[in-house]
């Protein structure tokens, strides 16, 4: 089984940004702008990238069963940063959160750090679909739904 690992930079939600481009972030109340974020080249992408937008998402519910639910506006936009190609997501989900398992259902943003030679290469993964993290890794062979690869698209 083919499995990697997603590692939060704003926590264990944060990340899960997908795809659905957005033309413009709208202008929606509670929502906060994050300070850029800068990944050095060749830990996702074999160039530096840089994550800014505005991040609104929210515990929206929790379920009899403990399971809490996370959503709300989310809007990033990755840039490389020696040719300024950019994409911006609207990743907000939503994402089931319970013992220490995530559930995406939504557009969300995937990090695959290197884990070394029996894993797949590093890679930046907008996704829009189902699929589920366990303890922090990312079963990609079991994820339903559309991929694209952010460090291929923007390295054109």
């Amino acid at each position: 089984m083919l499995r990697r690992m997603l590692v939060p930079i704003f926590g264990a939600i944060a990340l899960l940004l997908w795809a659905g481009p957005a033309s413009a972030a709208p202008r929606v109340p509670n929502v906060e702008p994050f300070e850029p974020v800068t990944i050095p080249a060749g830990q996702l992408c074999q160039f530096e990238v840089q994550l800014t937008g505005t991040n609104g998402q929210a515990e929206r519910t929790k379920l009899p069963d403990g399971t809490t639910i996370v959503t709300g506006p989310f809007v990033l936009t990755v840039t490389n940063t020696s040719n300024q190609r950019s994409v911006t997501l609207n990743i907000s989900g939503p994402t089931f959160a319970s013992d220490g398992q995530l559930i995406l259902t939504g557009p969300a943003l995937i990090e695959l750090f290197d884990l070394g030679p029996d894993f797949p290469p590093p890679g930046l993964l907008a996704t829009n679909g189902r699929g589920t993290i366990d303890n922090g890794v990312f079963d990609v062979q079991n994820f339903k739904g559309r991929t694209r690869d952010l460090c291929q698209e923007l390295s054109a």
